[in-house]
């Protein structure tokens, strides 16, 4: 016998599914996109990544609602208490610690080179974010105990960085009597950086915490 939720929920998805292609038979066939709004918008200079510029110009409380997404996702994960210990507690081999000396710094410089290179091409701070939170989780995997985590106190300070830069610089147009987010052509570049190195930092921080999955370990003396 045919469960009637089944048939319910059949008959919704068909309904959906004709109305989403009346909507893409709707289309012009020739549409001019966004590409003109988007260049129109960027700085005079036209120096501006159109990726960054969509994302900072017209996605700006997006932007801003997604560093605040991770920064409760990481509330979240901190709430159930200390991280679990690193899933092997052998110390790494030479091969692997070779490995690290080799990679890591490299990680290092693709993580500001990403970020600085978002204002005017590929990357920005989910990319580099992305590449710092890489870091952490090779150290998280690796067991290097011998490497002292910063205090608690920085990384979330580091953690709400991001955000806290963000609506600092969204507010500021406030004093002036400018909408919030706003910023002139001239000012556009500065406004990136500000906003970017902030954010990829907190995001590769948030990244390697929830990777963890609970809030710093508190060394105690038995502890090696």
């Amino acid at each position: 016998m045919i469960d009637p939720y089944r048939i319910v929920l059949l008959s919704l998805l068909l309904v959906l599914m004709a109305i989403l292609i009346r909507g893409v038979m709707d289309l012009a066939p020739i549409a001019t996109g966004l590409g003109p709004m988007v260049f129109a918008a960027k700085e005079p200079g036209g120096e501006i990544s159109p990726v960054t510029a969509v994302l900072l110009l017209f996605r700006d409380y997006d932007t801003l609602l997604e560093l605040a997404v991770l920064l409760l996702a990481l509330i979240g994960v901190w709430s159930f208490g200390e991280a679990p210990p690193p899933p092997s507690p052998s110390p790494p081999g030479p091969i692997l610690l070779d490995f690290l000396r080799l990679v890591l710094p490299l990680m290092a410089l693709a993580f500001f080179y990403l970020v600085w290179a978002g204002g005017s091409a590929a990357g920005g701070a989910f990319q580099g974010g992305a590449m710092l939170g890489t870091i952490g989780a090779l150290f998280r995997l690796s067991n290097l105990s011998e490497i002292p985590l910063p205090p608690e106190i920085w990384l979330r300070l580091a953690a709400a960085l991001g955000i806290a830069i963000f609506l600092t610089v969204a507010m500021i147009p406030l004093v002036g009597g400018d909408l919030l987010l706003a910023v002139s052509p001239q000012w556009m570049k500065t406004k990136i950086l500000w906003l970017e190195f902030p954010a990829a930092l907190s995001i590769g921080v948030i990244l390697a915490a929830l990777f963890a999955g609970g809030q710093p370990r508190r060394h105690t003396n038995n502890q090696p």
